[in-house]
C-alpha cells in the first residue's frame, strides 16, 4: 500500500500522526483507527494500545 501523496513511505511527521490516531479507542474515534494501527504496524511492530483501547 503507497503512503499519502502516492508515497512509498511515511515520514516521521506522518508516522507520529498515525501512532497517535493508532493508539486511540476505535469505539470512540472509529475505523481510522484501525486503518492507521494497519498502515503504521510494518514500521512499528511493537504498537502500544493502553489499557481500556481496543
Amino acid at each position: 500500500m503507497k503512503a499519502a501523496n502516492n508515497q512509498s513511505t511515511f515520514n516521521a511527521g506522518q508516522l507520529a500522526t498515525l501512532r497517535a490516531i493508532a493508539n486511540e479507542c476505535p469505539y470512540e474515534y472509529g475505523i481510522a483507527v484501525y486503518e492507521a494501527r494497519m498502515l503504521v504496524q510494518p514500521y512499528d511492530s511493537l504498537l502500544t494500545v493502553y489499557p481500556g483501547r481496543r
